[in-house]
């Protein structure tokens, strides 16, 4: 066990994308779920048969750490309830998109409500995304629906983040910039930004945080343009809840006017996005909500 005995320990990513459910919805024909963000670092190398590496956080406890080989497969082999959740990964995003884009998987059990993150790897493999999940975590309605609602709005954070993590982004967007920097422009993040946040002006103000940091006022005033109050959060989160509606849902009719509805259609947009919304439909009918 490796005890991380203070914050110090930890060397979290500052792109990290950690998920902290508030709740899950299910109403007027809506999937939703409100999710938080970090990273934790494990620099071992484990063999097949050997333990996992563990190490103690303050937040989740007992964290264990596997590395992804070839089709998907974590090394060491996870007990059965840590596989159980990493099969609904690669369901998720598939066996092929794991091989080229995961390279750690990162396991607690804590009653935290941090339900699951994604982060640029620590592995020192460029290019890849770790991701961990709380195996202790069970929702408020359905733990399995919860569950695949998680996994699906971390894997939408590949998908749309995909293009801005490497090389470091920068620059000058105010108004769609998120994690203190600039998505690269023509990336889905920063035309996400740049249609959907920069029109709020002052009123997007300088936050990317926690909701509870989100300026007084605001989710009063433009509720109605986000599908969750957490998508509100930053550009990052409004992309990733939307998608988790993008897929459970019918996409409305072009006539539908509303932020909602458009950010819908914006996702309908992307070939790759829209490819993928009809293969989660198709293997998790259970989603579909309309």
């Amino acid at each position: 066990m490796i005890d991380l005995d203070d914050d110090r320990d930890l060397i979290p990513d500052p792109h990290a994308h950690r998920d902290r459910l508030v709740k899950r919805l299910v109403s007027a024909g809506i999937v939703v779920a409100f999710l938080g963000a970090g990273a934790f670092i494990v620099s071992q190398i484990q063999s097949w048969t050997s333990p996992p590496v563990r190490y103690v956080d303050a937040e989740w406890g007992e964290v264990e750490h596997y590395r992804v080989e070839g089709r998907a497969r974590l090394v060491p082999a996870p007990t059965a309830e840590v596989q159980a959740i990493w099969d609904d990964f690669v369901r998720v995003a598939t066996a092929d998109y794991i091989d080229l884009h995961v390279a750690q998987v990162y396991h607690g059990e804590s009653e935290s409500l941090t339900a699951a993150y994604v982060s640029p790897t620590q592995s020192g493999r460029p290019g890849l995304w770790d991701l961990g999940v709380n195996v202790a975590w069970i929702g408020e309605d359905d733990p399995a629906i919860e569950r695949l609602v998680t996994l699906v709005h971390e894997f939408s954070h590949m998908l749309t983040l995909d293009d801005v993590r490497y090389p470091p982004f920068g620059g000058d967007c105010d108004d769609a910039r998120f994690e203190r920097s600039c998505p690269p422009a023509g990336s889905i993040a920063r035309t996400f930004g740049e249609a959907f946040w920069a029109p709020y002006g002052e009123e997007r103000a300088s936050w990317d945080g926690p909701l509870d940091e989100i300026p007084e006022g605001f989710l009063a005033t433009h509720a109605e343009d986000f599908v969750t109050d957490y998508a509100a959060t930053n550009v990052a989160e409004d992309l990733a809840e939307t998608f988790v509606v993008f897929v459970a849902n019918p996409i409305p009719a072009v006539t539908d006017a509303s932020v909602v509805a458009r950010k819908l259609a914006f996702l309908a947009g992307y070939p790759e996005l829209l490819e993928q919304r009809e293969r989660l439909r198709a293997e998790f009918p259970e989603l579909v909500v309309g």
